[in-house]
């Protein structure tokens, strides 16, 4: 065999494992969509196309790193750059999806009708997020982007295409929530907080004072304007 077509093995509910062949060259879109019971992928470690590195449940197209099929159990690799058209399509398992610093695109319908899937974390890397990505996710309550600017996500209007955005809480970076707000899709979430930690807090006084400010030149601040310092207080030091 050297081909899979495109939803071949559609619905196939009662599916609950794969093992890809080193002959399979071609897999189409959808192949596995709606597989509600598969739980277990693997490629074969001879394929010249495919791969199921780091035992991610997942069938990988090598040569780009687009994970083009995943399952309930499967575990994205942070050396996955993109997440394919109906690569989660109609499945579940997974209640909170992390996607990995290494991913740059979320194709359109990536995650097409995940059932029970309440949380996802995007993460600075990614530059595209297609339109539909999160359709039909019903269930997701909270959203977790960690970009200080929203706009380099280039999100579509409609990436979370009939996800009730009302009732959901989008987690940002602390001090973007002005941002977020201006920014579409974003603005549609009914509750953004920023309450994600960047690691830079505000310089502290002690007495009234400034205590032990430096600027990034190692200059005495004795009363800092605005920017970025280094304040060293006790046995902490703060950025």
């Amino acid at each position: 065999m050297a081909t899979i077509e495109i939803s071949a093995f559609r619905d196939c509910t009662s599916l609950t494992s794969i093992s890809i062949p080193s002959s399979v060259t071609s897999i189409g879109v959808g192949a596995f969509a709606g597989c509600t019971s598969l739980s277990n992928i693997v490629v074969n470690k001879n394929n010249p196309v495919y791969d199921s590195r780091d035992n991610c449940n997942a069938i990988i197209e090598t040569a780009s790193d687009k994970l083009i099929i995943g399952c309930k159990n499967t575990y994205i690799p942070n050396t996955v750059t993109t997440i394919a058209h109906h690569a989660f399509v109609y499945i579940s398992g997974q209640t909170s999806i992390v996607i990995p610093n290494s991913v740059s695109t979320i194709e359109g319908m990536a995650f097409y009708a995940y059932d029970g899937l309440t949380s996802v974390t995007i993460p600075a890397s990614v530059t595209n997020i297609g339109a539909g990505a999160f359709f039909q996710c019903y269930d997701i309550k909270d959203i977790y982007a960690l970009r200080v600017s929203p706009a380099d996500y280039n999100a579509v209007k409609n990436s979370f295409y009939e996800v009730d955005l009302s009732a959901c809480t989008l987690h940002v970076p602390a001090g973007c929530e002005a941002f977020y707000r201006a920014c579409a899709p974003w603005s549609l979430f009914g509750n953004i907080v920023d309450d994600i930690p960047t690691g830079v807090q505000a310089p502290s006084m002690v007495n009234g004072q400034w205590s032990m400010t430096y600027d990034l030149l190692g200059r005495r601040a004795v009363q800092p304007a605005r920017g970025i310092y280094v304040q060293k207080d006790g046995r902490k030091l703060i950025r």
